[in-house]
């Protein structure tokens, strides 16, 4: 179920949940699914960046990784990077994972979900709405191992 945010300080208490689910993972150290559903644009640079000085301030590094149509096996190029232990990835651009329609990245999550779980992964998945509505009918399988859904709001530029 995604939680839906309406306010400055609602888009700033979704970060801090995000933070606290990673803080937990890492604590517990166990792995991380969380989706983070996101108009394109400065909302998400916003959050990232705020979640990014969160995680610096417990010794964690955010590592972002763009989907392409050359790199859309998520799971395999995430179990590639050095580090995993204090690192939190950072995905976006599922939906340019190339093949018929895009679904490679999507196949690829479904197809090797559990190795995320197996080898204590920490992810954000930013999402647009579109990509959002398109994984539980595309990759039912990760959908159902996902720890969290927050769903942000585009951010309001203050009135003057």
């Amino acid at each position: 179920m995604a939680q839906r945010l309406k306010s400055q300080e609602s888009f700033e208490e979704a970060v801090d949940t995000l933070f606290e689910e990673l803080q937990l993972a890492i604590q517990w150290g166990r792995p991380s699914i969380l989706l983070a559903v996101v108009p394109a644009g400065k909302t998400r640079e916003r959050a990232q960046e705020l979640l990014s000085g969160q995680l610096r301030g417990i010794g964690q590094s955010a590592r972002q990784f763009r989907v392409s149509a050359r790199r859309f096996d998520v799971v395999w190029e995430l179990l590639a990077l050095p580090h995993r232990e204090r690192t939190v990835f950072f995905v976006e651009g599922l939906s340019r994972g190339g093949g018929m329609q895009g679904q490679n990245a999507f196949k690829s999550l479904n197809i090797r979900r559990e190795l995320l779980v197996d080898h204590q992964v920490r992810v954000v998945l930013w999402l647009t709405p579109a990509e959002a509505g398109a994984l539980p009918a595309r990759a039912p399988d990760f959908w159902a191992f996902r720890h969290r859904v927050i769903e942000f709001r585009r951010l309001r530029r203050p009135s003057s």
